[in-house]
C-alpha cells in the first residue's frame, strides 16, 4: 500500500505552508467524492493540522466547506470548527490588528468582513462559527468599526441584536465592550458564554425582530 505522503513529497514542504493546506483540501475533496475513506480522512486531518499550525483568515471558508463533507456532527468537522473558533479567539487577543510587531497579521478588520460574507454562503453556512466571529468582534472592537462600511447591513443588524440580547441577559456588561484585548480578558469573556456556545447564534440572529414600517416624509 502506498502512502499519500510518498507521491506528494510532503517532506519537501513545511507543515504550515499554504501549499500543504491547499493540496490536502484538494485531496480530501476528491478522495471523499470517490469514497476513498483512508485517504480522505488523512487529508482532512492534515489540512486541519496545517490550519491550526498557521491559521489564515482566507482559509476559514475553505476549511469549513470541505470539512462539512464529513457531516456537521462528525469529529473531523467539529475539530475543524474548534480550530477556527480557537483562531478567532487568538486573533481577538491581538485586537484584530493588521500588523503585529511590524509583521503583516493574518487577521484584520477588513479580512473578517470578507470572511463573514463568505461564511454566510448557503454552501458553507455555519451559524456556530458565525456567532463566535460576531461575539469576538462585539467585545473587542471599537464602535467605529462596528458602524463601518466594510461590514454588510446584516452584519450591523446581527451585532446590534447580539449587543442587546447579551447585555439584557447579563452575560455582558457595558464595561466589557471595547476592553483592551488580552488573554485574561478574552478568557473572562469566554466564561460568560461557556454554557451557551451551541445557542450563541440565537443572540445574534435578528430574525423575528419587529420591522419598522417605511414612512413618507
Amino acid at each position: 500500500m502506498y502512502s499519500p505522503i510518498d507521491f506528494l513529497e510532503f517532506d519537501a514542504l513545511q507543515e504550515s505552508t499554504s501549499e500543504v493546506f491547499a493540496r490536502c483540501l484538494a485531496i480530501a475533496t476528491i478522495a471523499h467524492m470517490y469514497e476513498l475513506v483512508p485517504a480522505a480522512n488523512w487529508a482532512i486531518d492534515k489540512a486541519i493540522q496545517s490550519f491550526t499550525t498557521s491559521p489564515r483568515m482566507s482559509r476559514i471558508p475553505q476549511l469549513v466547506e470541505t470539512a462539512s463533507r464529513w457531516g456537521r456532527d462528525s469529529k473531523r468537522y467539529l475539530a475543524a470548527r474548534d480550530g477556527v473558533c480557537g483562531a478567532l479567539r487568538a486573533w481577538a487577543c491581538q485586537g484584530f490588528r493588521t500588523t503585529v510587531q511590524g509583521q503583516k497579521h493574518p487577521f484584520s478588520k477588513l479580512s473578517i468582513a470578507a470572511v463573514l460574507a463568505a461564511l454566510d454562503d448557503p454552501e458553507r453556512r455555519d451559524t456556530y462559527v458565525l456567532a463566535h466571529a460576531y461575539y469576538y468582534l462585539l467585545v473587542t472592537t471599537d464602535d467605529r468599526f462596528k458602524h463601518s462600511v466594510e461590514l454588510r447591513p446584516i452584519d450591523h443588524q446581527r451585532l446590534l441584536a447580539g449587543f442587546y440580547r447579551l447585555t439584557r441577559s447579563g452575560r455582558l456588561r457595558l464595561d466589557d465592550l471595547g476592553a483592551q484585548p488580552d488573554l485574561e480578558v478574552i478568557l473572562q469573556l469566554d466564561r460568560a458564554i461557556s454554557d451557551c456556545r451551541d445557542e450563541l447564534w440565537s443572540y445574534f440572529n435578528p430574525e423575528g425582530w419587529p420591522q419598522l414600517a417605511p414612512t413618507n416624509v
